[in-house]
């Protein structure tokens, strides 16, 4: 368990780290989320810390904000999933959720919405998903990195799971989505890519079938959640489910 500092307060079972919490809830008067909580889903390798921008702009506009770290480099997509799920199933007082992520994350949170069935879908609306530098459609440059050493062993899971092969199988988000990618509207950065891409994923594999929204940006892989373009974008896309000016 984590404090906003990134210190670790308690480790082993959630149960364990439930009554720390709790006792520190208390001492500290933490107020628990209300209503409809915003979720940020960071990419592979990186922590909660990258979504800095993205949260700040976020709760400037209003909305209670959730930054997670997760363990993108030694989880399966799928067990990642599991985590996201039960985490949700925990929420109290929250009956709203909407996922902001970014590249990898948008992964993981289309397999988390796959299950249907998870017994917080009963009681938690899903707002809307704005997925930033996805690699919808699997990432040429995870397959080409997966032979290379020692980026293979560093980025492990993560990496292996966002293979092309891997992802095809991921079903499409069944919530209102839409996608954010990043270039530089011309070759793109990455002489390895096809077409316009953000050094680690092309424009064109951000894109899915049945988006209600999707744009791209001037910008790289590493920052395009942080871009202002992006955050006003995804403000929008939160409040009107859809791009462009409101109505």
């Amino acid at each position: 368990m984590l404090d906003p500092a990134n210190v670790r307060r308690c480790w082993g079972s959630y149960d364990a780290c439930r009554t720390v919490f709790e006792r520190i809830r208390g001492e500290s008067r933490i107020e628990p989320y209300r209503g409809h909580l915003v979720i940020l889903v960071h990419g592979l390798g990186r922590s909660r810390a990258s979504l800095g921008g993205l949260q700040r702009g976020l709760k400037a506009a209003g909305y209670q904000v959730a930054a997670t770290s997760y363990a993108s480099t030694r989880r399966s997509v799928a067990r990642n999933a599991d985590d996201f799920s039960d985490l949700i199933e925990n929420l109290e007082g929250v009956d709203r959720v909407s996922f902001v992520t970014h590249s990898l994350g948008g992964l993981v949170v289309r397999n988390l919405l796959a299950r249907k069935d998870a017994p917080w879908r009963d009681r938690i609306e899903v707002n809307a998903l704005v997925m930033t530098a996805p690699p919808s459609r699997g990432s040429r440059m995870a397959d080409i990195l997966q032979y290379i050493p020692p980026v293979n062993v560093i980025l492990w899971r993560g990496l292996f799971d966002s293979r092309t092969g891997a992802v095809a199988t991921l079903p499409i988000p069944d919530v209102p989505f839409a996608i954010i990618a990043a270039g530089n509207g011309k070759r793109g950065w990455n002489p390895l890519l096809a077409g316009d891409d953000d050094l680690i994923v092309s424009v064109e594999e951000t894109r899915l079938v049945g988006t209600a929204g999707w744009i791209r940006v001037d910008g790289i892989h590493a920052f395009v959640m942080n871009h202002p373009d992006s955050i006003a974008a995804t403000k929008h896309f939160l409040e009107h489910r859809r791009f462009g000016d409101p109505a």
